[in-house]
């Protein structure tokens, strides 16, 4: 809801106040290999509940529960339930975590994804929206930013206006468009160059808004 030039969050809950709720977004996770060479599916999901844990612990994020305020996925945010408003738990599936530990294709990446619960009072996250190919955005004063790259460049990021969007980037087939819908001064997101991806993930248009990267996990084989 906007009104004038401020931006107000309104949610339908008796319990929920944003001065006390975690900030998923503020975590700052490392980017780094590790060895799972020797890891089964259940050690290797394990060890990534264990290692976002920690991270909690850290940040004194110690009051929400895994797969009740936040989640943590191998594949992308899952659609909110119409009835209960929650989007837990993601997807750490054996067959997913199976595709990863297969070493017959060589080095492979996993990507993580920490998101709050749609539903959850106590947990909170970033406000990225993924604005797809060929979307037309309104031209109003939210501020976007575009990844964009080729086969000889490598990957690199700008911040930009949505009339800029329109008339320049909604169509290219090389770019990635990030809108911010947050309360605060844009945050600009770290990417990884030579991929394109951003290691402070955003969601896609038709889910949570709160989430981010946890890291690649690389196989090292």
């Amino acid at each position: 809801m906007l009104i004038g030039t401020a931006s107000v969050q309104v949610r339908n809950s008796s319990h929920y106040d944003p001065t006390k709720a975690d900030d998923l977004s503020k975590i700052k996770f490392d980017n780094y290999s590790y060895n799972f060479q020797d890891f089964n599916i259940n050690k290797i999901r394990n060890w990534i509940i264990d290692n976002v844990q920690n991270y909690l612990i850290k940040y004194n994020y110690l009051n929400i529960a895994l797969n009740v305020d936040y989640g943590i996925s191998g594949d992308g945010i899952p659609e909110q339930d119409p009835i209960t408003h929650h989007n837990t738990p993601g997807n750490l599936s054996d067959s997913l975590l199976q595709k990863f530990l297969d070493t017959t294709q060589g080095k492979t990446n996993l990507l993580i994804t920490v998101y709050a619960d749609d539903a959850s009072d106590l947990a909170v996250g970033s406000k990225w929206k993924f604005i797809p190919s060929g979307t037309e955005v309104e031209e109003d004063n939210k501020e976007y930013i575009v990844i964009y790259g080729d086969q000889v460049q490598k990957w690199r990021i700008i911040k930009t206006n949505a009339k800029d969007i329109n008339h320049r980037w909604m169509w290219s087939t090389h770019a990635k468009i990030y809108c911010w819908d947050g309360l605060n001064e844009l945050e600009m997101p770290e990417i990884n160059k030579n991929t394109g991806n951003v290691i402070f993930w955003t969601d896609n248009e038709y889910q949570n808004t709160r989430s981010f990267l946890l890291k690649y996990i690389n196989a090292i084989v």
